[in-house]
């Protein structure tokens, strides 16, 4: 008994932490490019997740960061 409620209440705090959360889905294709913010993006899709979380990010190179 006392497992199932600890499993209940992991499963409801996990589901009341990712409430708002957006998930990206993006494939596993290595095409880096370097952001504004210094950081090497593996793709243009998690580059764009990034954005779309609020950071005002642009493309500075389609190549990793130096």
């Amino acid at each position: 008994m006392r497992y199932l409620l600890f499993i209940g209440f992991f499963l409801f705090a996990l589901l009341t932490l990712s409430v708002g959360q957006e998930f990206c889905h993006c494939n596993l294709i290595l095409q880096p490019l370097c952001a504004s913010d210094s950081k090497t993006y593996n793709n243009y899709c998690e580059f764009k997740c990034e954005v779309r979380s609020g950071n005002p990010i642009k493309v500075v190179t389609w190549k990793k960061c130096q």
